[in-house]
Parts: C-alpha cells; structure tokens; sequence
C-alpha cells in the first residue's frame, strides 16, 4: 500500500511495472492535484509553471560574483538559496569549484523549467555526459536515448554517451523561409546538418 506521504515527496522510484522503466527516478515538480485537491475528476485547471523565480535570480547573482571573484559575495547568495531549502551551505573556497557548486546549484533548483540543462550546456561550453543502465546500474539512462550519442557502445562494461556542447544535434535548422525572406540572413547563416 501507498503511502500518504508519498505525495509529497519530489523524487521517487516510479512503480512501473515495465523492469526498464521501474528501475529509473521520476519527480513530481509539477504535481497537481486538480481543483479541490483532486476531488473532482478531468479537472480543466493546470497547474501555475513559473517562467522565473527568485532562486533563479539568487543563482544568477551569484555566478556572477563568482565570475568577477567575489567569493564571499557568491557563496553568501548560494547559502542564502541553501538554506532556505534546508540544504548545507556550501562552504567552497572559490573559483571553479564554487562555480561548479552553483552550476549543480542550478540543475537541482531549476530541473524542468528550460533554463537549467541544455541552455547552461551550451552556454558553459560543457559535453552532454550520459551513463547506460547496466546491470550493476539498472538506473543508468535508456538504451534507446543512448544510441544517438557519441562513443556509446551498448556492449562496454559502463556504457558512456556524450555530446559536445557545439554538437550539431544541438541546434535546430533555420527555417528555408526565413532565410528566403530575410534580407540579414543567408544560407552561411544555417546551422549545420552534421559534424561539429
């Protein structure tokens, strides 16, 4: 049997039946209930999706300070997001480790909501890096997700995927349109079909 606190807890096991996919985590951001906390059935209300909030803003600030080297006031600004979620505040002495503590930062707080993830990839400059499920690691990702990436090889003994962070895969095409009928842009401009 279930139980009642299960509802409230963010990341769980899934209970699927399917042994691919009971192995794996899900979460529940954005759970929602419907109106009258779930009472009445095929609810036409959704749940509120933030398109910003204020940890962003905190996790934004400190990054900066930690790009011009203010340690102190970066690590005052990650603790003050840390605490509040009662978490440890990281105690970093600065530099890449701190920055590397807010980007981590970021892909906790931020899971799901597109700022966090493949913009932060891109933007940093950092490989997409994927572990397989294995024996030994039922909860790895899918083999069917994996294929697609770089050096996967399904028969390694710890299947890794990874995609750079200017990999092609990445970027979508530019419309035909609106090249043809956009005087600033031309074919130069297309992102590429292949390669890096």
């Amino acid at each position: 049997m279930r139980k009642k606190e299960d509802r409230y807890q963010f990341w769980k096991r899934t209970r699927n039946a399917n042994k691919e996919i009971n192995t794996k985590w899900a979460f529940d951001k954005y759970k929602h209930y419907g109106e009258d906390g779930g009472s009445v059935i095929q609810s036409a209300t959704r749940p509120e999706v933030c398109l910003m909030r204020g940890a962003e803003m905190l996790l934004i600030m400190a990054e900066a300070a930690a790009q011009k080297g203010s340690t102190g006031e970066a690590l005052t600004l990650l603790n003050r997001l840390q605490v509040a979620r009662n978490a440890t505040p990281t105690t970093n002495g600065g530099g890449d480790a701190l920055l590397e503590d807010i980007y981590k930062e970021r892909r906790k707080e931020l899971i799901c909501e597109g700022q966090a993830g493949f913009y932060d990839l891109v933007r940093l400059q950092k490989r997409l890096i994927r572990y397989g499920e294995t024996a030994a690691n039922p909860a790895g990702h899918y083999v069917w997700g994996m294929q697609y990436l770089n050096g996967y090889n399904v028969s390694d003994p710890q299947p890794v995927g990874i995609l750079e962070s200017n990999d092609y895969r990445f970027f979508c095409q530019i419309p035909q349109m609106e090249i043809l009928n956009n005087d600033a842009i031309s074919e130069a401009d297309q992102n590429p079909w292949s390669g890096q």
